[in-house]
């Protein structure tokens, strides 16, 4: 998974992670890093991607560098705080993951 990787030589603190289709391959990995102890950081497990983001913000209020990631259609928890993100000038790491859509015609289109 090269998003994992990137994220594990960022050396990256702090992960929030809300695991989620499709972006629960990347924290599957991250995961697996952090029990075998190449991951470095602190995995924490939310319970909404809305929680993950703000626990970034207030990481990197702080000054620690973050990453989280979520699922597109699910952006909108997201989407309201990605502003607040930038007027604070966060240092946050954030992936957005895709996954279709629409069906049936984007299964077999």
């Amino acid at each position: 998974m090269p998003l994992a990787q990137a994220v594990r030589l960022c050396r990256t603190p702090l992960i929030a992670a809300y695991p989620i289709t499709p972006q629960t391959a990347i924290y599957e990995k991250l995961s697996e890093w952090e029990a075998s102890g190449v991951l470095k950081g602190i995995m924490m497990r939310t319970e909404s991607e809305h929680s993950a983001m703000a626990s970034c913000i207030a990481a990197s209020l702080t000054g620690v560098r973050t990453f989280t990631a979520n699922l597109l259609p699910g952006d909108c928890p997201h989407a309201r705080d990605a502003p607040l993100c930038c007027w604070l000038s966060c240092s946050n790491r954030y992936a957005n993951v895709n996954r279709l859509l629409a069906a049936p015609w984007g299964f077999w289109g």
